[in-house]
């Protein structure tokens, strides 16, 4: 086919130079069969739990931009201001090819899954480089955690309230915040100038309780509502929430520091009519257990279910009741018996025993799942976490709390 002369020259047949073109027009002619949306919708959504992939995915083409934009937004993790920024100027966009805002069902801005990250990354450093570097590495991962706080503007929290009006969560988990103000004649934001403000201007404050309200009145689906380890949550914050946001099903502020209401910071409030199985291991020992022990049915549970890390809510029954006795009959049992004394309890998570009144107990029947449906907490059953919030103010304030005179404007 090929024949090289002497100046090496290589010629082509043109009878094999015609068929090469024709092959050549007929490969430039033919479509590749794109994917249906609905399996490629599906593919993405194994990728759903990385927002770099499905990122990625969306610059393929159109199809999978369509495609991977719900998975984008639907639950944003934002790690740092500048992208909690542009993630807001997405939602404002006047032109845009979605609604981003209506994708939108939950926002973590916590550091949380970044500092997993850092500390697995830290881990795999000292097995590859020894100990000797663990020094200077935490103090760089101190630094790297301390930079990517977030600042939360009370504006950036309306604009929210504006546009993702079915948020079901909101995590501002160790969030710094910014009192922002607007600009009366023009409608703008001072946090949003990219230039110095012109004098004469009229600029009004936008508090953190408008802020709060706002939250309420526009996002009514909103059910959970993280504030942990923050400096600006204190105990009126934390009522705000609660006073204005009346369909929240769970509220965790634990370890702000600037709350005078311990119950509000070592405990996580779970309405009984809504649960979450997802469990966060703790270095605080009191943030494994719930608001109250529950009693509930003595019903037979398959211990297997039983683990570490797996138990949001414990039942604690008192040894002598015997094991045919029927369910319905326990509490009854109790009171007859006079069983009903108060049990100090100590459990470890990574071990089967159990230590009650001083006595160690290898019997795992011990701890049983509460289940779902049959839950009905004394002090929990029929109230909101208005409720069980106001209650816990009022019990700190009739211990000597001198901060908490404004609770009588809202009652």
């Amino acid at each position: 086919m090929f024949q090289a002369k002497k100046d090496d020259i290589v010629t082509v047949r043109r009878d094999q130079y015609k068929h090469w073109c024709i092959h050549k027009r007929l490969l430039t002619n033919i479509r590749p069969f794109p994917l249906p949306a609905e399996i490629l919708s599906l593919i993405l959504h194994h990728a759903a739990d990385s927002q770099s992939t499905i990122h990625s995915a969306s610059l393929v083409s159109k199809q999978w931009f369509y495609c991977a934009t719900p998975l984008l937004y639907k639950s944003p993790r934002i790690c740092d201001t500048y992208r909690w920024a542009t993630f807001l100027l997405t939602l404002t966009r006047s032109s845009a090819t979605f609604s981003y805002g209506s994708i939108v069902r939950s926002i973590d801005l916590s550091k949380q899954e970044l500092c997993a990250n850092k500390e697995k990354s830290t881990r795999t450093r000292r097995r590859l480089n020894g100990t000797n570097t663990f020094i200077d590495h935490k103090q760089h991962l101190t630094m790297d955690e301390h930079h990517s706080t977030i600042t939360v503007s009370t504006s950036s929290l309306l604009q929210i309230t504006q546009t993702c009006l079915h948020i079901t969560s909101l995590n501002l988990s160790d969030t710094c915040l910014l009192d922002d103000k607007m600009i009366l004649e023009t409608g703008e934001y001072a946090s949003t100038q990219r230039h110095t403000l012109e004098p004469g201007l009229t600029q009004i404050e936008i508090p953190i309780e408008e802020v709060i309200k706002a939250i309420g009145g526009g996002c009514k689906e909103l059910r959970e509502l993280e504030i942990r380890q923050t400096r600006w949550v204190t105990a009126q914050i934390i009522w705000l929430f609660a006073y204005y946001c009346p369909y929240l099903k769970r509220l965790d502020a634990r370890r702000s520091p600037n709350c005078i209401a311990r119950k509000l910071t070592t405990h996580e409030l779970i309405c009984s009519q809504h649960f979450t199985y997802q469990f966060e291991e703790s270095s605080d020992s009191e943030d494994y257990f719930p608001f109250q022990t529950h009693p509930n049915n003595h019903s037979n549970h398959n211990n297997e279910t039983i683990g570490p890390g797996s138990i949001t809510m414990l039942q604690v029954l008192p040894e002598e009741i015997p094991d045919d006795i029927h369910p319905d009959l326990i509490h009854s049992y109790i009171e007859t018996e006079g069983l009903n004394h108060d049990l100090s309890f100590t459990v470890s998570l990574n071990s089967p025993t159990i230590e009650i009144n001083n006595r160690s107990h290898q019997n795992t029947t011990w701890l049983a799942p509460v289940m779902t449906e049959d839950i009905s907490p004394p002090s929990l059953n029929g109230h909101s976490i208005k409720d069980i919030v106001y209650a816990i103010l009022t019990e700190t304030r009739n211990t000597g709390a001198n901060d908490l005179d404004w609770l009588d404007e809202y009652a």
